[in-house]
């Protein structure tokens, strides 16, 4: 923590008054808690819970995964839920990550390694 004073000069007198304290923090938010997931015909929903030390004032969410072992998707969000759209029933959406962003930086990620689309019935 730091604390920022102001210091008034009056004769034979200093009054020193205490302007703001600053929290500074060198490391980002931990890692987002509970990542739940819920595979669905033509999509994969994906939601979780805030970092429990946020180290700062949280920005936004990055979430990754590639579809079916193809290249890596980057998405952003500022809620704590995401959805993957217009997949194709039983495709793999692998590599899933979430991580935290504050203006200090990024969390370590929650990994999700496979989730696969329900597949058509019949």
């Amino acid at each position: 923590m730091l604390s920022i004073f102001s210091i008034q000069l009056i004769p034979a007198k200093v009054v020193l008054i205490r302007l703001h304290e600053l929290f500074i923090f060198s490391t980002g938010p931990t890692e987002v808690r509970n990542l739940k997931w819920k595979a669905r015909l033509y999509s994969v929903f994906l939601s979780w819970e805030i970092p429990q030390q946020l180290n700062g004032v949280l920005e936004y969410y990055i979430i990754t995964y590639a579809v079916n072992k193809s290249h890596q998707v980057h998405q952003f969000t500022n809620i704590t839920s995401f959805s993957i759209p217009n997949l194709t029933p039983n495709t793999l959406v692998s590599d899933i990550t979430v991580s935290a962003i504050t203006e200090v930086g990024e969390g370590p990620a929650v990994t999700v390694n496979n989730i696969t689309t329900l597949d058509r019935p019949g």
